[in-house]
């Protein structure tokens, strides 16, 4: 899996640390990440990884619908 929260940290100059941080924490917690889990057991999926996968995730997801869009069209062009 890609590391697009290191991508974007290293890639992102204008931003300070603590902007870095907060960009992470919103995002993660728009997307319903949660630090601990019920029973109050910390979660083990960092912050970090839970956005990387919600990139990757949102990426296939819009690739596979394109895809899906576009095997429709041709099945409707053969107009049956």
């Amino acid at each position: 899996m890609l590391n697009f929260i290191q991508f974007i940290s290293q890639n992102s100059p204008q931003l300070s640390t603590d902007q870095k941080t907060r960009l992470l924490d919103d995002f993660c917690v728009q997307l319903g990440y949660q630090e601990f889990l019920e029973g109050g057991s910390p979660n083990p999926q960092s912050k970090t990884d839970f956005a990387n996968w919600q990139i990757t995730r949102f990426i296939k997801l819009t690739v596979e619908a394109k895809r899906e869009m576009d095997a429709r069209l041709t099945i409707e062009q053969l107009d049956l």
